[in-house]
């Protein structure tokens, strides 16, 4: 290899940890921001009553809260009532 080779290959070198270092520095910076933004995340779940790690099961037990009472909604509705006078729902 030549004395020209080898200091553009040094510079080449140089240059690919520079950048890399720099994507890791960004990498860092995002990573700090996205664990805050989990934190805050989990701060406000506490407030609401919510464990994190119990989320899934909380949502759960939500979404059947929300279908029990859409079912008692939809009993108090006089659809027969609609029908008989031709109103059209939707």
């Amino acid at each position: 290899m030549h004395n020209e080779e080898m200091i553009k290959k040094i510079t080449y070198i140089e240059n690919a940890i520079k950048k890399s270092e720099s994507l890791r520095q960004s990498a860092i910076a995002k990573k700090d921001v996205y664990e805050a933004q989990l934190k805050s995340l989990e701060e406000e779940l506490r407030k609401m009553g919510v464990e994190p790690e119990n989320i899934d099961a909380t949502i759960e037990h939500l979404n059947e809260e929300i279908k029990k009472e859409l079912e008692i909604i939809e009993e108090l509705i006089p659809f027969d009532l609609l029908k008989e006078f031709n109103i059209k729902i939707g």
